[in-house]
């Protein structure tokens, strides 16, 4: 029935029992501008979604099953809100996530440690981000098992091209029980976070540094289980 409307421009499964969707999507509904899948027992989308060139919102809160994301998503040029709840720890971001320059929503962002997976590195590209995004897998950031220590290239030191994370008003550092110092980086790139309004430190219990945030707009600032500062 789907195929019979090929000039659909919205489709919301929200709160269905949708587990999967037909492996030709992308392919015969190329005008969709919104997908939603909220609240569904979804797995796997198909990598024909991939195809859908003028898609720009992706709506996947609260997809509890939800096992990964299509390999060659950043293919989706106009993709603007990839809506992912932020304690979705299923999966990491696929690599060539960074290409989706256009991108202002996402939830979380988990680092992963292979080639097929998104770097930390693929952060640098999305700088239309805002609101609030939660990044867990950091200490794969390194060789070595456990970050100790988060330096400048995090913070985008060096980009000539405008500021860094300039839409990005929160920012967590969760969990991560080895890193003793993040580097300050506010004498460096003082256009880094221009619009950040809060900041949350949990569980680092070896952190003994942090950045002054000397130049955000820094209204919180919550510590929690950080035994060492």
């Amino acid at each position: 029935m789907l195929y019979k409307m090929k000039y659909l421009r919205s489709l919301d499964l929200s709160c269905t029992d949708v587990e999967e969707l037909p492996y030709d999507l992308g392919i015969n509904l190329v005008h969709l501008h919104f997908l939603g899948l909220n609240s569904t027992p979804i797995k796997i989308l198909p990598d024909s979604i991939c195809k859908l060139y003028s898609l720009h919102t992706l709506e996947l809160r609260k997809c509890k099953n939800l096992q990964e994301l299509p390999k060659d998503i950043g293919s989706m040029i106009s993709l603007t809100h990839l809506d992912i709840s932020m304690d979705l720890t299923t999966f990491c971001m696929p690599s060539g996530i960074g290409k989706l320059s256009e991108l202002k929503t996402l939830g979380r962002f988990n680092v992963g440690r292979h080639v097929e997976y998104a770097g930390i590195k693929e952060l640098e590209e999305l700088n239309n981000l805002t609101g609030e995004v939660c990044i867990s897998g950091l200490y794969l950031c390194l060789d070595s098992m456990f970050l100790k220590k988060i330096g400048l290239e995090f913070f985008h030191a060096g980009n000539h091209r405008g500021k860094c994370f300039p839409e990005l008003r929160e920012l967590e550092f969760r969990n991560l029980h080895e890193l003793e110092e993040i580097q300050e980086w506010s004498e460096f790139c003082k256009d880094t976070f221009p619009v950040l309004c809060k900041v949350t430190f949990f569980n680092c219990p070896l952190l003994k540094k942090i950045p002054r945030f000397k130049y955000a707009k820094l209204r919180k600032l919550e510590i929690e289980r950080c035994g060492a500062l």
